[in-house]
């Protein structure tokens, strides 16, 4: 591979054989996202000379965090060298730095629409154009949704978000906060 600084053996995220040939750093669920990214950027890089060998073995890299998706949890968890998860508490620190599942499972910007695939949770937007940018209305599940936000619950359980777009802001829509120790309204959902 010719572009291969960072990106093999020994380079800045530790990459080693074993994530080579599993696509996770054992136990180190935060590591292999940020390897995991800094593939996809490198097969950005690659593509642009025509370094098609480099470019697909990047890709292939870059998808390795699909390997710490726990299906029934929905959350990404850190799994040891034999593939058992070393938690199953989205809570937990253990795998992370600084972060937990709960905030780092998001860090696939690289891959959204596949996250968004294994958790079973169709994304829909009506009236999509370079012109149209903002959320006039939306539904989850056919119901009316009016927040900007909804429950963990609701995402789990998958479905259909469908966000019906338009040239201007909708000043009205999403503009109630979502519950916290501060904010308790609706919080028992």
């Amino acid at each position: 591979m010719q572009i291969k600084k960072d990106q093999s053996v020994g380079g800045i995220e530790g990459i080693d054989d074993f994530f080579l040939t599993h696509g996770w750093l054992a136990g180190r669920a935060g590591e292999t996202l940020e390897a995991n990214f800094e593939d996809w950027c490198a097969a950005q890089m690659a593509k642009k000379p025509g370094l098609q060998a480099d470019y697909t073995e990047l890709m292939r890299r870059s998808k390795g965090w699909q390997n710490l998706y726990h299906p029934n949890l929905k959350f990404l968890l850190p799994k040891d060298a034999n593939g058992n998860w070393t938690t199953t508490d989205p809570f937990s620190g253990q795998g992370w730095v600084e972060a937990n599942s709960w905030q780092a499972t998001w860090f696939t910007s690289h891959d959204v629409t596949k996250l968004v695939q294994l958790m079973e949770f169709v994304i829909v937007a009506k009236n999509k154009s370079a012109a149209n940018m903002y959320i006039q209305s939306a539904t989850l599940n056919g119901q009316p949704l009016d927040n900007c936000w909804f429950y963990h619950s609701q995402f789990a359980a998958g479905g259909k978000l469908e966000l019906t777009l338009g040239p201007q802001p909708n000043m009205s829509w999403g503009v109630k906060l979502p519950p916290s120790d501060s904010n308790p309204v609706n919080s028992s959902m």
